[in-house]
């Protein structure tokens, strides 16, 4: 939304940041099932646009809070339905990754900072090796003994085969 009005304020969309907010806080969200202003509140926004909107009632003491209590907990039942339904959609998208021998793949190189990749250092050095070919699973389990820090602070690791 507010790239969108970004074009139509120009250089002075700064200004303009809370009557985005407003408009934010006052749109109907589909995880919600409503606006967050009225999930939290209760009741519409009141602005001098919407002033007519202004009721006799007002709801005090406990009977705000049952009424909160009861908000918060639909709010979470359609949040909790909202990601079931995100998941089961991104479970049918994916797919189980199975190898052959000889298949060709591409290894992902460790994302530490300051690690030597393949002679190059820093964020531009290359994440993954180019591709190899797969020689048969192994299952490798590693016992760390020991970590020992030098004197440059990264730990050297005493791996036992």
């Amino acid at each position: 939304m507010l790239r969108t009005c970004v074009l139509d304020f120009g250089g002075n969309w700064d200004t303009h940041l809370p009557l985005f907010e407003f408009s934010y806080n006052n749109s109907y969200h589909s995880s919600i099932r409503c606006a967050p202003f009225k999930a939290l509140y209760g009741r519409k926004c009141r602005s001098p646009i919407c002033g007519t909107e202004v009721g006799d009632n007002r709801i005090t003491g406990r009977e705000l809070i049952l009424e909160s209590t009861d908000k918060i907990a639909q709010i979470q039942q359609r949040l909790q339905a909202t990601r079931s339904r995100q998941k089961s959609y991104a479970d049918k998208q994916r797919k189980p990754l199975e190898f052959q021998v000889a298949d060709r793949v591409m290894l992902k190189v460790s994302p530490w900072k300051g690690v030597v990749r393949f002679g190059k250092k820093g964020k531009l050095a290359p994440r993954y090796k180019s591709t190899t070919t797969t020689h048969g699973v192994v299952i490798i389990q590693v016992t760390i003994h020991a970590i020992i820090v030098d004197d440059r602070s990264q730990p050297q690791r005493l791996i036992e085969l």
